[in-house]
């Protein structure tokens, strides 16, 4: 690159670090160059494929723009990697390895002192960025997630990430937080959901104990909230939230936050809460593309003790096209096998086991909501009504989770269609409680033939 062309990169540079938030200067522009302008056309070199992609998809304009400005010309971009790692290997032997390539899944028969670390701070064992499959759809927040993991406070602060359910934004933010206290033990990392914050600000204030409450969050050394959606709307939540985040961020901490949507479509979400989160690195997880799908139910199947063929993963990743039903479909299969342990698990086989039809939104079952809660109720020797109430007491809330668990994956509600069910519930908190079943079954036999009970009663 000649003199000019470093000057000219250098006043395009300095105009937009004013212009973006200096985390996406750091983390996206400071590193590239303008290689040379050759035929009214612009090279850019950047880092990583990662950085390329995200320019081109997000600042294209904003950087030809600058550039136009400058030389009085009109230009095309294009970007080159300056990545040392080449990848040269041919298309379909990339896809031949699809599979053999994903990391083994981990497998953990008793407690580690690293596990009872992240469980302190609110972490699942199985949310790592080893269990993590990356694709088109989550490669710019899986790298931006690494970064961040590396230097805790620095990187991306605050690191927003937003998506659909089951796309993965939970799994990717407490890699984060396991990986920093790998790093360091003594680091003070919290993960809670947006409705669990809220909770325990309306249980302080009971109980008079807000002071505690602030020492608590105020002094992390990571934050992590989910569903930080669910605050919205709330005036005294909020304001709390925003002193804690404050706190956080004043001391070094890492924050990162999930929600449904990004921040300025977040409804009755205050101002200075959407500035505060756009000030730093926003990025989306899409839904998972087929590879994707094809790599989660590998990972996840492997954890459960399933050996699924190549051509059954294949058609499966066809079949099943958000990572929720992945979950739904591995416990039925798993379910299934405990008392078929014999059955193959060819293509048809599993079809027949999952009752796959060949029209659209072939997960969905012929099951409706006043059969499961029947069925449930049948099973546990309850009212309909003690489902939907309010009561929390361990012989309801089992069963009540059950259901929202089998309405979910049986009956092909939405979280919130099950709230307006169960007594008007959050679909937040319907959401977490379907999550925390699907992490029970995964190890609880006991649990999975409860279900498996459950479920002969309204498939047979």
């Amino acid at each position: 690159m000649d003199v000019d062309n470093s000057l000219l990169w250098q006043s395009a540079m300095a105009e937009i670090q004013l212009t973006v938030s200096s985390n996406t200067y750091n983390g996206f522009f400071k590193n590239t160059r303008l290689v040379k302008i050759e035929n009214n056309i612009a090279e850019i070199a950047a880092p990583t494929p990662v950085i390329i992609s995200y320019l081109e998809s997000r600042y294209y304009m904003f950087i030809k723009n600058m550039l136009e400005k400058r030389t009085k010309t009109t230009l095309s971009l294009i970007f080159s990697s300056e990545s040392k790692e080449k990848d040269t290997t041919p298309q379909k032997k990339k896809e031949a390895d699809l599979f053999s390539s994903l990391p083994a899944p981990s497998v953990s028969s008793a407690p580690t002192s690293e596990n009872i670390y992240a469980r302190r701070a609110g972490l699942r064992e199985d949310f790592t960025f080893d269990n993590f499959a990356v694709s088109t759809t989550n490669e710019m927040a899986y790298a931006a997630a690494e970064a961040v993991a590396r230097e805790p406070g620095k990187a991306y602060n605050p690191f927003f990430i937003y998506g659909g359910v089951g796309v993965g934004k939970t799994h990717l933010m407490q890699a984060v937080g396991r990986k920093i206290l790998e790093e360091n033990r003594e680091k003070r990392v919290k993960y809670l959901t947006g409705e669990e914050f809220t909770n325990e600000i309306v249980d302080a204030i009971r109980a008079k104990s807000t002071n505690d409450f602030k020492k608590k969050y105020r002094q992390l050394d990571c934050l992590l909230l989910d569903d930080v959606q669910f605050i919205a709307g709330k005036e005294q939540i909020q304001e709390e939230f925003f002193h804690t985040f404050n706190a956080v961020l004043s001391s070094g901490g890492q924050v990162i936050l999930t929600s449904d949507r990004p921040p300025e479509e977040i409804q009755k979400l205050e101002d200075r809460m959407k500035s505060r989160f756009q000030a730093g690195l926003i990025v989306d997880i899409s839904t998972p593309n087929f590879e994707l799908r094809c790599a989660i139910l590998k990972i996840k199947a492997e954890r459960r003790g399933i050996s699924f063929p190549q051509e059954t993963i294949l058609a499966l990743g066809e079949e099943i096209k958000s990572a929720r039903e992945i979950e739904g479909a591995l416990l039925t299969i798993k379910t299934y096998l405990l008392k078929n342990p014999e059955s193959d698990l060819s293509v048809s086989s599993v079809k027949n086991i999952l009752r796959i039809k060949t029209d659209p939104d072939l997960m969905k079952k012929a099951v409706d909501q006043a059969t499961i809660t029947g069925a449930v109720c049948d099973y546990y020797q309850i009212k309909p009504t003690a489902l939907k109430g309010e009561r929390r007491i361990k012989n309801i809330v089992v069963p009540r989770q059950i259901l929202m668990y089998l309405l979910k994956t049986e009956a092909g509600m939405t979280f919130s269609e099950i709230g307006n069910l169960l007594g008007g519930r959050d679909h937040t908190t319907i959401m977490h409680g379907v999550e925390k079943m699907e992490r029970l079954v995964e190890k609880d036999n006991g649990l999975q033939k409860q279900i498996f009970d459950i479920k002969a009663k309204f498939t047979t």
